[in-house]
């Protein structure tokens, strides 16, 4: 081979791995960046308070809080899947939380995955 070839080979071995290690340090990314995108759940501190203030719905309210923060909801229709009982659109959203007269009033940003618990209290659905 030439030393020209040689030279050129070289520069397509390298460019080949790069693209490789590229290639795969982006899906590695991708799947990385898929997992952390759960719900963030802001103003815990009303959640917090039911629970005080309404010790009957505990075991409720914890179930809808875990189903909420680690569900993966990108979209209305998403969250509509999982809670069928729940009520509203665009980003205000009410949740019946069930064995109980509680509802959650949620605002829900789907694209920035942010939920803020606006108020917890009884009434009807």
């Amino acid at each position: 081979m030439r030393p020209s070839h040689l030279k050129y080979s070289f520069l397509l071995d390298t460019l080949d791995r790069l693209v490789n290690k590229l290639v795969k340090d982006s899906s590695e990314n991708v799947s990385k960046l898929i997992r952390e995108l759960k719900l963030k759940i802001i103003a815990t501190n009303r959640l917090n308070q039911a629970l005080i203030e309404y010790p009957n719905a505990d075991k409720s309210l914890r179930g809808w809080y875990q189903i909420i923060s680690q569900g993966e909801f990108y979209s209305e229709t998403a969250l509509r899947a999982t809670f069928g009982d729940m009520r509203g659109y665009n980003y205000e959203f009410k949740f019946p939380i069930p064995d109980s007269a509680l509802l959650v009033h949620t605002l829900i940003n789907f694209e920035s995955q942010v939920a803020y618990i606006d108020h917890i209290h009884p009434g009807n659905h």
